[in-house]
């Protein structure tokens, strides 16, 4: 392959030779089949399973291989755990070279002197061999073992120590090490992303004035000048580089502009030459040996020298800095306070990095830099000579598993930042309550909470435990939020990994790369913990609710390819800056990242991708909430826990919401009027009402006394012998009714569903409810319809249900043709395949019992009235209109019946003074009310049904009140 190939991909194939038949282990077959020789950038997506089925299938292949990782997780994990599942062999040996910490003969002086477990490094013994724990240590496996070994793994930092350790003397252990490791046959550098910030060590040397501090005072370090050599050199060069005019003029100048009110504007670093650093010409890797040897004594004793240990791993930053050729002074604003930095560029980290992987050039036959974030770092610098990598995803899209397809990433409308009135401090309680309710809703063992820094998760920790909702919460940059496996399906984030402005000016020439840099890093750290909760099969769905990130922040960090480079673009305030990211092939998959206006679209459309594991759970946090009215307790400020959202097909809609029973239909006729059939709401029968070749209705009830339903009936029907004034009047009164009921509905947050039934100005207002008993739809029902003002009809309209009532009311299902009318009925805003639709939970509602059953066999007459109460008398004064007008109608009958108004013909004419009376359809609700025996309905009941004719404050009936 030519070196100067930049982009490659391939197709996997379909069958291998394996028997293992997973995509991944087919994509790393066929990559290590086309690719045989030369350095390789391998582009992937987070979660592809890509080193894993590097490392399997170099098992397969008996292939040696050498994995470098930044993280022990990854080392433990994904290479010498997960890789051996996935291969088609039986036994493997991996050497998981650990750090020097867990050499026997290091823990054996950690325990003795427990302060040694804090420093960073720990060396080895120069030989190994003649030690009685060699063939049982860790750390030595690789030197007895690597003949027969399969692969090796350890971590940058390690390969970097190793390369230091015997570039400080020759024919030590670490150089053994270092020989062992380079016979390879595929050397795979894992999360290579990593490398391209470099590494930096720093030091406050001055800090704002109004804090009381200046210069830093190296004053503690003076009683151990004498007893070791090499912290003195470091000491003594460190305090004459801070007298430095040069040194001193540059804080100055950075604490100025840092001061500035404008600082963002500058570049808060100044580099300069560090002319001490030359240790009186020993190498420089030599005399940081000698360094850690004798900071290792110093921490045996540093009790005698009157030292904390954060004192003692003071001096190792000290020494990166003395013996660094530049130095940056590099200003920070933290919370209004300033400090100075001094800052040394471990260009050591880097040139041990380069300097191993040329070695091994032309040992091994493949070297793989793989990363699912490759930004513009110039990887080339890697390799000898003019050699180029070449460009190759790992299978199409880099993503052989299509994980990205069943992702989902919710941006918000607004961005939290760290000042200001969207900061996390300010918006805490929002934040708090967004998460209680999303662990409420998918569980707690689904969800991952991630902040921006360790303090703030443990804070967050704290909080959330304060609120009520207890969970564990983590952060960028965390080990476990980098290529490492979770179970989690949900990630909860609460911002993007933000950075200050000036987090890489010490490292940057400009500001604008220091910005870009920042912006690359925030991309990397938020894209790598995000997709933890990527199903890396490919079959869960998984969500990220991105609260308080922006959707031009999440298409960023989603956005990855070759040659990805950022563009920032001024803003007219000078301080607003958007990000372009820019490739030159969008060569890998994204997933679908969607705007919010609020946080309740935002649950509507994550339910839609990822059902709702948990319809309802109630907190304490719910109870106080919790309000004797039904319409409180359910649709009050929590009204999100009880609501399910769904995006149906109008089918699905109809099939499994709106069909209470299947085993019997009505349909309508030609004329209007409807007729029961007995048989089964089949598909068929569902497509062809949609179709409109049958329009069909549902009854309110199914077999078992439930529902799952709420439907508001307003209707402006002309009669044959009404005026044009009387139409009109009907249609003024459905518009106001529609607007009333709907405007009421959203005052309390209710997500419902208008439809137009098809005759004019009559309107279908329906409320979805999760299957409960009749009697709890029904109370709910008319709670709904009394506080909004609502007079019409409601369904369902019968409170109870029994073998004599069991198919309750029916109601015209939506799409269909009115067969009277010939126009379909549609539901408002329904305009794609799909439409959000939201569920109620209501089964906890309370029914108050203020009545006992009635029995069949009441007497007609109730003893504890005194007649006809005056309401019913004031009723018949009144025009009874509306669905109200009708229920107190059949209780005026009841009523005067009851207490002995036998004759048919008199019950019948008192209702001739209503402007809509026709005898024959009053004689048939007259037999309808007397033709079975009851009691009259109490005054609950009234309340319940007809309001609007009672006034029962200024009513002296007290027996009214205790009527069975």
């Amino acid at each position: 392959m030519s070196s100067t190939t930049r982009t490659s991909r391939f197709q996997p194939p379909l069958v291998i030779p394996r028997t293992n038949q997973d995509k991944r282990i087919a994509t790393a077959y066929n990559l290590l089949n086309a690719y045989q020789e030369g350095p390789y950038m391998v582009h992937k997506t987070t979660r592809a399973g890509c080193t894993t089925a590097l490392i399997a299938e170099s098992l397969n292949r008996e292939e040696r291989f050498l994995v470098v990782v930044p993280t022990n997780k990854i080392a433990d994990k994904t290479v010498t755990e997960d890789s051996i599942k996935y291969s088609d062999r039986d036994a493997c040996n991996i050497i998981r070279i650990p750090s020097n910490h867990a050499c026997l003969k290091n823990q054996e002086l950690c325990e003795r002197y427990p302060d040694l477990r804090s420093l960073p490094i720990l060396p080895l013994a120069d030989s190994c061999p003649g030690c009685e724990n060699y063939y049982s240590c860790p750390v030595t496996r690789i030197l007895h073992e690597h003949r027969t070994c399969d692969g090796i793994a350890l971590t940058y930092q390690k390969l970097v120590a190793l390369m230091m350790a015997a570039n400080s003397r020759p024919n030590t252990t670490a150089e053994q090490v270092l020989q062992n490791i380079s016979r390879i046959h595929n050397a795979v550098f894992d999360e290579v992303h990593e490398i391209q910030y470099g590494r930096s060590t720093g030091i406050a040397i001055y800090s704002d004035a109004r804090k009381g501090n200046r210069w830093l005072d190296t004053a503690q370090y003076m009683s151990l000048m004498n007893d070791f050599e090499h912290i003195r050199k470091v000491l003594v060069a460190f305090r004459m580089l801070l007298d430095e005019a040069d040194v001193q003029n540059a804080v100055m100048q950075t604490y100025n502009n840092a001061a500035d009110d404008n600082y963002y504007r500058h570049k808060l670093s100044k580099t300069l030459k560090n002319c001490y650093c030359d240790m009186g010409g020993e190498s420089s890797t030599k005399f940081i040996m000698a360094v850690y040897s004798d900071i290792i004594k110093l921490t045996i004793a540093r009790k005698e020298y009157k030292l904390s240990m954060p004192d003692v791993l003071a001096l190792y930053r000290i020494m990166n800095i003395v013996t660094s050729e530049q130095v940056v002074i590099h200003g920070t604003r933290d919370r209004g306070a300033i400090k100075i930095m001094m800052v040394a560029v471990d260009r050591l980290f880097t040139d041990m990095l380069r300097s191993f992987i040329m070695s091994i050039q032309n040992k091994a036959k493949r070297t793989l830099l793989t990363s699912a974030t490759i930004c513009s770092h110039d990887y080339d610098q890697y390799f000898m000579g003019k050699t180029r990598s070449h460009d190759i995803t790992f299978g199409t899209g880099g993503d052989p598993m299509e994980t990205n397809s069943k992702m989902l990433i919710l941006a918000d409308s607004k961005k939290y930042g760290s000042i200001g009135r969207n900061s996390r401090y300010n918006k805490k309680g929002e934040i708090l309550d967004r998460i209680s309710t999303l662990l409420d809703l998918y569980g707690d063992d689904d969800c991952t909470i991630i902040t921006l820094s360790i303090a703030e998760a443990m804070e967050l920790e704290k909080d959330l435990e304060a609120f009520g909702h207890p969970h564990r919460v983590t952060y960028y940059k965390a080990p476990e939020m980098m290529g490492v496996s979770s179970d989690a399906r949900v990630m909860i984030a609460v911002g993007v990994a933000d950075k200050p402005s000036n987090s890489f000016d010490a490292i940057c020439n400009t500001k604008e790369e220091s910005l870009i840099l920042r912006e690359e890093a925030m991309h990397c750290d938020t894209w790598q913990a995000w997709s933890r909760a990527k199903d890396p099969a490919g079959i869960v769905p998984s969500l990220v609710f991105a609260l308080g990130c922006s959707l031009e922040q999440c298409a960023n960090v989603v956005t990855w390819g070759f040659g990805r480079t950022i563009e920032l673009v001024q803003g007219d305030d000078h301080r607003r800056r958007s990000v372009k990211v820019r490739v030159d092939r969008q060569v890998i998959t994204s997933p679908k990242v969607t705007q919010c206006r609020d946080f309740k679209t935002m649950l509507e459309l994550a339910n839609s991708h990822k059902t709702f594991k948990n319809d309802f759970v109630k907190t304490e946090r719910m109870a106080k909430h919790c309000q004797n009215s039904p319409i409180n307790y359910i649709i009050g400020e929590i009204w999100q826990k009880v609501t399910i959202f769904y995006n149906v097909l109008k089918f699905q809609l109809l099939q499994g919401y709106l069909i209470n029973r299947h085993d019997t239909f009505a349909e309508q006729g030609i004329g209007g009027s409807y007729f029961r059939i007995s048989a089964p709401v089949t598909k068929t029968l569902i497509q062809n009402h949609l179709k409109g070749k049958v329009t069909i209705g549902a009854y309110s009830t199914s077999e078992n006394g439930t529902c799952k339903w709420i439907c508001f009936d307003i209707d402006a029907h002309r009669k044959n012998d009404d005026t044009e004034e009387d139409a009109i009047q009907k249609e003024i009164k459905a518009e106001d009714d529609l607007q009333n009921l709907t405007s009421f509905m959203d005052r309390m947050q209710l997500k419902y569903l208008v439809e137009s039934s098809g005759s004019p100005h009559s309107y279908h207002v329906w409320l979805l409810i999760k299957e409960v008993e009749v009697e709890k739809a029904y109370y709910f029902a008319n709670a709904i319809a009394k506080e909004a003002g609502f007079d019409g009809e409601v369904n369902p309209k019968q409170r109870t249900w029994n073998r004599k009532n069991q198919y309750g009311n029916l109601v015209k299902l939506p799409f269909a043709l009115h067969r009277k009318h010939n126009v379909f009925s549609y539901i408002h805003g329904w305009e794609g395949e799909t439409m959000n639709i939201g569920v109620y939970d209501i089964s906890d509602i309370e029914i108050p019992k203020v009545r006992k059953n009635r029995s069949r066999s009441a007497k007609p007459f109730n003893i504890k009235l005194k007649g006809v109460r005056p309401c019913i008398l004031a009723a018949l004064e009144k025009e009874l209109s509306g669905e109200q007008g009708n229920k107190m109608r059949v209780a005026i009958v009841r009523e005067f019946y009851n207490f002995g108004m036998k004759d048919k013909q008199q019950l019948i004419d008192m209702f001739r003074g209503q402007a809509d009376f026709r005898y024959d359809k009053a004689e048939y609700h007259v037999n309808k009310v007397i033709e079975k025996e009851y009691n009259v309905w109490p005054q609950q009941t009234l309340l319940e049904r007809c309001p609007q004719y009672l006034n029962c404050e200024s009513c002296d009936r007290f027996d009214c009140k205790g009527v069975q």
